[in-house]
């Protein structure tokens, strides 16, 4: 009977212990709450952040996100996004807690700062923002604010800052689209107030719409002239276009240097699916034994599915990828038999992919003499002009290194043109891989008719050593890799656009 009375006891001495920790708990938690709303309405700052710095809400993390929220919107120059991210974070736990500022107070807040405030600051507040916990309400408002100023101001910062602030896929796509719009149109363009020369100079590829490369009627393109129109809108073959950069100094007179950046191969659209499943497949894309034995295994129905791109490929690898070399890079000067000469030139390989110009690869190149009269036309300003700003590749003759098959003709039949025919040089020295440069029609004075695009074969006892300078007789020249390439990836009539002034067409480098 004893032993019951000490049990009965001990229980009710630590119910009457929890309960009076209990409410001593309540009463400091209350407490520390009421000294922090008497500290934010005294506007003692020093207080309240001493109460969250001590961690007297450490023990209840909702009301500490809630407490660093009100501090953030209620101090002077308080960090509005840390306070949002935070009232997100408590919302997320409890969204039934009662906030001591409305959302209209704090939409009125924003809109306030944000109307005001600097593109730079409004890029760190967008780029912090973590939307992803918020109630729909606040994913909206920011939509909304920042959706507006983008229509409003039509700059490259103001859709970036739309584009992450978007919750949905289909505003993401919106953003991104209307962004890569600015750069697809000249006047929009140069409205922006961005660095034109340092964005060609990294993506060639928007030359033709972005500059006035028409120097003989002193105009630019537009994107719908990038197209390759014999082929469908929607055949990948459109959408591939050349530019070659001919000018060897930039802007402010300086040599500038060119080097090749080579294709990835799982970027073409031929056989990007079969490489992403040899990738998955751990099947070695270069071992041509491998491959084939692959291929060869194959059930019927597998080899339906994966015949056309195999054999493009298996072409590709034998007449191309295999006689890829280590990209060549050229000093902006270099110095021959004692002369020095100017590098710049490089052809860029660029395709359309939606919104976006992509380049594909850029190589080194080698156009006409500059030191040799160039004044077959002339600009607008009345600077001499050899090439048509606007041309097409109207042909793609054969390399002497193969014999052509089944697989070439099936290729070349695909890009609208092809010959087993090799162009020589004085009818003995062959031009392997040539592809006629014709002059759209607006240029009757262009003389690219007789020249094309071929790997060198001319130039002395050390052909190619010029590579990079203008220096030809007229043809553009390209190393024997790159000729491969590009006349494999060409179509048939897609467009070549060059880009040179006469006073950047230098071949002897400035003193």
């Amino acid at each position: 009977m004893a032993t019951k009375k000490r049990k009965f006891l001990i229980i009710v001495i630590f119910t009457l212990l929890s309960l009076i920790a209990t409410a001593s708990y309540f009463v400091f938690w209350n407490n520390t709450k009421s000294e922090f709303s008497r500290a934010i309405n005294k506007g003692d700052w020093t207080a309240a952040e001493k109460l969250i710095s001590e961690g007297n809400f450490d023990s209840d993390s909702t009301a500490k996100s809630y407490a660093i929220a009100i501090l953030n919107f209620k101090k002077p120059n308080g960090n509005y996004v840390e306070g949002l991210n935070q009232l997100f974070k408590a919302l997320s736990y409890n969204p039934t807690i009662h906030f001591s500022l409305t959302n209209e107070q704090i939409k009125t807040t924003l809109i306030n700062y944000l109307s005001s405030t600097s593109q730079s600051q409004k890029f760190l507040f967008t780029s912090q923002l973590e939307l992803k916990n918020a109630p729909q309400e606040w994913k909206d408002f920011f939509w909304n604010f920042f959706h507006d100023e983008a229509v409003s101001k039509q700059s490259v910062d103001a859709w970036s800052n739309c584009f992450r602030v978007a919750n949905t896929i289909e505003q993401s796509d919106m953003a991104l689209h209307a962004r890569r719009g600015l750069f697809l149109e000249f006047e929009s363009f140069h409205s922006l107030g961005l660095n034109k020369n340092e964005i060609l100079k990294t993506n060639p590829c928007y030359t033709p719409i972005l500059e006035n490369i028409d120097r003989i009627h002193n105009k630019h393109y537009s994107y719908s002239d990038l197209f390759n129109i014999s082929f469908d809108k929607n055949n990948y073959l459109s959408w591939r276009y050349i530019v070659a950069d001919f000018n060897t100094t930039d802007e402010n007179g300086n040599c500038k240097g060119c080097n090749d950046e080579q294709a990835k191969n799982n970027s073409l659209e031929e056989f990007k699916e079969l490489l992403i499943y040899w990738e998955e497949q751990k099947i070695t894309a270069t071992n041509e034994q491998i491959i084939t034995s692959w291929y060869n295994s194959l059930p019927l129905t597998e080899k339906q599915k994966w015949g056309s791109q195999f054999y493009t490929y298996l072409n590709y690898f034998q007449h191309v990828d295999q006689f890829r070399t280590e990209p060549l890079y050229r000093d902006p000067v270099i110095e021959i038999e004692g002369k020095k000469y100017c590098i710049g030139q490089r052809m860029c390989l660029c395709e359309i992919q939606n919104d976006t110009l992509v380049m594909v690869a850029q190589f080194v190149t080698s156009s006409k003499n500059a030191a040799k009269s160039q004044g077959n036309q002339h600009d607008f300003d009345g600077q001499p002009r050899y090439y048509g700003p606007k041309c097409k590749i109207t042909s793609r003759y054969w390399d002497h290194q193969f014999a052509y098959d089944s697989l070439d003709q099936k290729r070349d039949k695909l890009l609208g043109f092809g010959s087993q025919h090799v162009i020589t040089y004085k009818g003995h020295v062959p031009l392997p891989n040539f592809m006629h440069i014709t002059p759209d029609d607006e240029f009757p004075g262009a003389k690219g008719y007789v020249n094309g695009i071929h790997e060198f074969a001319v130039g002395g006892k050390r052909p190619g050593l010029f590579m990079g300078t203008p220096i030809s007789l007229g043809c553009v020249r390209l190393h024997d890799y790159p000729s491969k390439f590009v006349r494999w990836w060409t179509p048939k009539n897609a467009n070549f656009f060059t880009c040179y002034e006469n006073s950047r067409y230098i071949q002897i480098a400035p003193n």
